[in-house]
Order: C-alpha cells, then structure tokens, then sequence
C-alpha cells in the first residue's frame, strides 16, 4: 500500500473516532462502538482499542487542514466538496495542490503497516454501517440504548425477542 493511502486510512479513522467521541464527549462511547462494529470479529478489538487511544492522545496524527485537503483530493475527493468543508475558496485549493508538489512530507503514514490494516478492517466494518444511513450520532443513540438494555438484562434471562 502507497504511503498516502496509508495516511489518509490514519486521517480518516481519526475523524470517525472524533466523530463518536465528540457526540457526547464520552470516551466510552468509542468504545461501545469499537465493540459493537465487531459483530462479525472483522478485525482485533483491542488492538482498535489501542489505536484509537495513540491516535487520539497525540497532535502528531491529527491532520492540518493542508494535509487533510491533500490526501482528500489525492483520493479523488472533488474540489467543491471540500471547498464546503474546509472552508478555502477552491483558487486557494488549487494553490495548496500546486505547492504541495515539492512537499515530501505531506502523506507519511503514522502507524505500521500491520496497524494501518487493522485499521483499515475496522473502517470497513463502520461503513458497512453507515451505507445503512445511519449518521454517527444516531448510532453513538442506537449503541448506548442497546448497551443499556444489555446492562438491564439479568443473567439467565431470556433476551427480549422484537
């Protein structure tokens, strides 16, 4: 794998965990939802677990929005879109693109090979649940309810049928 698709697997794993945990501020939350995602064992719980704490604790993976704009457009993100986003004019898009030609650091991944793909197993596993329609706020609801029916529930129970 290239190393700017290994940077912007970093990037956007950063911007799901931040998307989770800033819902409610809870970091248990994140993990709820590291849990839950894993109903198919697609990928090594603790070690998302592990990341999504290095990822979160150090500046050095949050991307600049320089960065953030160059890896979104090298994975063929369009110009409007992230014009919207960002908030840079496109002219100033286009210049940021231009000058980035002569930086080499721009796109060094973070993380191991073997830690990018578990990462990259475990975004796989959250957009299979986003292509449901299901924005991160409504699943950070869905998944605290369901962790509180969990908590509810005795042991020996017979779970509640829908």
């Amino acid at each position: 794998m290239r190393q700017p698709d290994r940077r912007w697997i970093e990037v956007v794993f950063y911007i799901s965990i931040t998307d989770i945990l800033f819902q409610n501020q809870d970091w248990q939350d994140v993990l709820n939802a590291i849990h839950t995602l894993n109903f198919n064992k697609d990928y090594d719980e603790s070690k998302i677990i592990e990341l999504a704490e290095k990822v979160l604790s150090m500046d050095y993976f949050r991307p600049m929005k320089e960065e953030f704009l160059i890896l979104a457009r090298y994975s063929g993100i369009k110009e409007a879109w992230l014009s919207k986003k960002i908030r840079y004019a496109q002219s100033r898009i286009r210049t940021v693109l231009k000058r980035h030609s002569s930086n080499v650091h721009i796109g060094n991944p973070r993380l191991t090979e073997e830690e990018t793909e578990e990462l990259l197993k475990f975004l796989k596993a959250f957009d299979n649940f986003r292509n449901l329609g299901i924005p991160a706020n409504a699943y950070v609801k869905i998944v605290k309810e369901t962790v509180k029916k969990l908590k509810a529930q005795r042991i020996g129970d017979e779970p509640e049928l829908c």
